[in-house]
């Protein structure tokens, strides 16, 4: 049989690993509510902001064309390039 006090400290050393136990799984709860409660508008503003910033992204790529030419000599001499948002 154990003597009390080693039984005591094993109580105490469990009953804090329920506790931190308990603790993480409100934090989980209290997080999965506020993730549950958006509203449709509230989801649709993050979907509409993603979708701004990958567009704002795609900006900065390069596009790069060919054309081939039937005749000897292009008719444009020179190349344009625009790197201004439209």
């Amino acid at each position: 049989m154990l003597p009390i006090c080693q039984s005591l400290g094993d109580q105490s050393a469990r009953e804090e690993g329920l506790g931190q136990m308990i603790a993480q799984a409100w934090q989980q709860h209290e997080r999965d509510r506020v993730l549950v409660s958006k509203s449709p508008k509230d989801a649709l503003e993050v979907f509409s902001e993603q979708w701004h910033d990958a567009m704002n992204k795609g900006l900065n790529e390069a596009f790069v064309s060919t054309i081939q030419l039937s005749t000897a000599k292009p008719f444009v001499s020179e190349v344009y390039t625009d790197t201004q948002r439209v």
